[in-house]
Order: structure tokens, then sequence, then C-alpha cells
């Protein structure tokens, strides 16, 4: 009897969960720490800081859409490689910003490294590993972003108060690129890239030596038919507004408290237990949504992120407040990157799944873009950012709204012809 192959599918999830802690949990959920040093030492507004975030974001908007045409005229582990040197090198870069228009080409360089490296990318690799069992390996991938905040966080506070924002930069772009050799010597795109199929498609006994079952195929709509469908702009609309109330409040937070009062480190280390239970909370809607389903999951997480933005309005009355705040809004940071994937995968299917997220993840970056540029003209013009979180407060039942009714109807199948 032919040995067993080991599934590979379980190793690719534990290195992106890597690229993301060592990537995605610096230059996006740590880059709050450098808000205010980089306002101070280039003497612009936080709107204008705010920026960077914005350009990241938009460079991501039109290159993760032509991610899945560029792997059909170059191999996926080049585009990665180039991805984790635009990473690398741009983050590094911003430690010699001398002007504002720097840090913006310094995002746009980081947002195309993002594009072949990040969340989006993780996540259209995931779905073609998994059927089965996708809420959990894409929940076990995704906790690498918190894991990575939670350290850095902290990290990035005290390096930047010992030697500078500057050298700080220069410390965490080494480790970042180090860290993300391991994703670029273990990468695989698609179980076929290693002679298998995605877990789920074939029956157990197969893989076990046994006669070959039927294969399943995966069911859904292509990206062609799915976009003619209002399902398909709903989720958008979704992915839109989870997007801008998490990174337009994650990325003010260490601004936010220290505003309101909190000395630098424990605002940090309030963002460190926001980042925390972020992690954990990719991994719990994971299983959740193998257990209950796509609708139910959807319904507890919205509800607990409802209650952590309200929370985030009342954090100056004091640390237990605030910690309370940072737990529940920290449950509510996980809802875009974990949500949304299944609730495309859940309204519109897994047959063409790549190629419909890649366009759904341009408006997740979308929200990304409008969310930090909200909460720094709100602040410049009203000293506050209470007006913002009301903002995202109605915008989050608007989408609670929406996806509720939404995630009623079973997936929709392609057209049969006559």
């Amino acid at each position: 009897m032919a040995e067993q192959k080991k599934f590979y599918g379980w190793y690719v999830v534990f290195i992106n969960m890597l690229v993301l802690a060592f990537g995605t949990g610096l230059v996006n959920n740590s880059s709050g720490q450098f808000l205010k040093p980089l306002t101070a030492a280039l003497d612009i507004t936080r709107s204008e800081a705010n920026l960077y975030s914005s350009c990241m974001t938009i460079a991501m908007i039109f290159v993760i859409p032509q991610v899945t045409k560029l792997f059909k005229v170059v191999k996926p582990r080049v585009i990665s490689t180039i991805g984790v040197f635009c990473v690398a090198g741009g983050w590094f870069s911003l430690s010699f910003a001398q002007s504002k228009w720097h840090i913006y080409i310094c995002a746009i360089i980081i947002g195309i490294g993002l594009s072949f490296t990040a969340t989006s990318m993780v996540t259209m690799i995931i779905g073609k590993w998994f059927v089965k069992n996708k809420g959990k390996a894409l929940g076990i991938a995704l906790l690498g972003s918190g894991i990575g905040a939670f350290v850095y966080n902290p990290a990035c506070a005290a390096l930047i108060q010992h030697f500078g924002f500057r050298t700080a930069y220069q410390i965490t772009a080494g480790i970042l690129f180090v860290g993300m050799i391991p994703y670029l010597l273990g990468y695989a795109f698609k179980p076929e890239d290693k002679g298998q199929v995605a877990l789920g498609l074939e029956d157990n006994a197969a893989s076990a030596g046994g006669p070959a079952a039927p294969r399943k195929e995966m069911t859904g709509l292509t990206y062609a038919e799915a976009r003619k469908t209002p399902a398909f702009w709903a989720v958008c609309f979704i992915a839109i507004a989870l997007n801008a109330c998490t990174i337009g409040i994650y990325t003010q937070v260490q601004a936010y408290l220290t505003d309101v009062g909190y000395a630098a480190v424990l605002a940090a280390t309030v963002v460190s237990i926001i980042s925390l239970c972020n992690a954990f909370a990719k991994m719990f809607f994971g299983w959740l949504d193998d257990k209950i389903g796509t609708r139910g999951n959807y319904m507890v997480a919205m509800a607990v992120f409802l209650c952590g933005l309200t929370a985030m309005l009342f954090v100056q009355q004091g640390i237990a407040v605030c910690y309370v705040a940072a737990v529940l809004f920290g449950f509510g940071l996980a809802c875009p990157s974990i949500i949304t994937p299944m609730v495309t995968m859940a309204a519109l299917g897994q047959k063409d799944f790549a190629a419909i997220y890649s366009r759904v993840a341009s408006f997740f970056f979308l929200g990304s873009t409008i969310g930090p540029i909200i909460s720094g003209v709100v602040f410049d013009y009203t000293g506050s950012y209470r007006s913002a979180i009301l903002f995202y407060i109605a915008l989050l039942v608007i989408s609670i709204v929406i996806g509720t009714n939404l995630l009623r109807k079973k997936a929709p199948e392609p057209a049969k012809a006559a």
C-alpha cells in the first residue's frame, strides 16, 4: 500500500499565520504608534498623516484585483517575493521621511507589497485549500496579524521612546524581513502545486489509501455571474463598512487615549489588548462559523462589535471601562478579515471564490482608505474622535441589517442553459 501523503494545507495555514504576524501585524496594526511622532517631526496634521493608510490601501485597491491574472503569467512565488521586498523596503524607507509626500510614496510601495502577502491573499489561498474546516483554517491563519500586533505595539512604543521613531522603523523592518522568509520557502498557492486537492473535496477513504470516492465540486457563481447579483453588491457594502469602522478607529486608538489623558505606555498596552483579543476572535469566529453557520456567526460578531464601538465613547471614564472597551473592540476588529470572506462564501459560493474575493477585497480596502480620512478630518475640525465614533456606529447598524437579510437566503446557483 502506498504511503499516505500528509495534507500540506495545515502547513500552508501555519506559514500564512507567520506572514501576517510579521507583516500585517506591524505595517497595518501597529502603525498607530508612529502617528504622533510623525506629525510632530514633519509638522503635519493628523488627517495628513492618516493619508499614509489611505495611500497604502488605494494601492491595494488597484493591485489586488489583478493578482489572479498575474498568477497566470508569473509564478506565484516570484510575485510573493516581490511583495516581501516591497513591504520591508517601504517600511524601512519611512525612517528617512522628511515630508508627507515621502510617507505617501512609501505607503504606496507597502500597499503593493501587501497586495501579494497580506490578509486578502491569505484568504484566497485558504479558500483554495479548504472546503471542510475552512472557518477553523482561516481563523488560525488570521490569528497571525493579532499576535503580531500584540507584540509589535508595546515593542514599537518602547523603541520610539528609547531610540526615536526613525530607528524604530529600521529595527522593525529588519525583523519583518527575516520573519517572512519561511513564507517564501514554504509557499504553495493551491493544492495542485503539491499534487493534492482541497480538504473536503475527496472522501477520507481515498486519502487513507482506499479507493477514491467521486470528487465533489465546489458550488457557487463565477465572478461574471456574481457581479450581476444584488448579493455581490451587498457583500461589497459590508466590506467597506466593516473596514471603515475598524481601521478608522484602530489606527487612532493610541492618539485617542493619550488625548483623553492616558500615558503613552498605558495606551500602547490597551492597543496590545485589542490586538490580542483580535487574534483570539479570529479563531473563535472561525470555529463558530463551522458550528452554527455564517448567519448566526455574523449576528454574534456584529453584536459584540457594536458594543465595542459604543464602549469606545466612554473610555475617559476610567481604566476599567477602557479595558472593557479594548476587549469588545478587539473582537470587533476581527470582523473584516474573518467575517467578510465567510459572508462572501455563504452568499456567492466557493466555486470562483478567489476571483470574487479579489474584487470584494478592493471594496474592503476602500473602507480602509475612507476610515482614517474620516477620523483625521473629524479630529482636525472638532478636536475629538467622538463624532467619528458615532458615525461608525450608525454605519455598523446599517451593515447588520443588510447582512442579516442577505444571509437568510441560500447562495445562488449558476443559471442553467436552456
